[in-house]
């Protein structure tokens, strides 16, 4: 009876933390690197590809990139924005001081970097991040929307290089 005891207890134990993969605080090692999350645009053809990279500087690039469809090759960008970053738990404080956007009445969703126009920029974001998968799922929470604002809920980058 006791061993039969032991082995349900012992089962429960390794269920409960065989669970457990999600981080409430995030270690910064973990965010370095580039984090995409991608949808088909059924207009173009071609994949919406948003890519946050982080680096051990504290400097970071978030690009809006047209991408060919199950491929790495890029057509061009939609924007790119560049500032620095502070991390703190599950905290992350994006200080956006660059944009780069697509040229006024271009009529086009995406352009080549070099087309793109630079933008006075100045913007601070709050962003509550949580590491999946075993950290290889970044769940970005922008967070409460104000009135009038198109917002989405937490959006989930994968990582694709550290």
């Amino acid at each position: 009876m006791n061993t039969i005891r032991l082995l349900a207890f012992s089962v429960l134990i390794f269920l409960s933390l065989s669970c457990i993969s999600d981080d409430d605080d995030v270690e910064l090692i973990h965010l370095l690197g580039t984090w995409e999350r991608g949808s088909l645009h059924e207009e173009t053809g071609l994949d919406f590809v948003m890519a946050y990279t982080f680096h051990e500087d504290g400097t970071f690039e978030q690009k809006s990139i047209a991408r060919q469809p199950n491929s790495a090759i890029e057509s061009g960008f939609n924007s790119i924005v560049s500032g620095t970053f502070e991390l703190s738990g599950n905290k992350l404080t994006l200080n956006e001081t660059d944009w780069l956007g697509l040229p006024e009445g271009t009529g086009r969703w995406y352009v080549s970097g070099e087309e793109l126009v630079a933008f006075e920029w100045n913007r601070e974001r709050n962003v509550t991040v949580k590491l999946r998968e075993r950290k290889s799922q970044l769940e970005m929470d922008f967070g409460p929307c104000g009135p009038n604002v198109l917002c989405a809920g937490p959006l989930t980058f994968y990582k694709v290089k550290r």
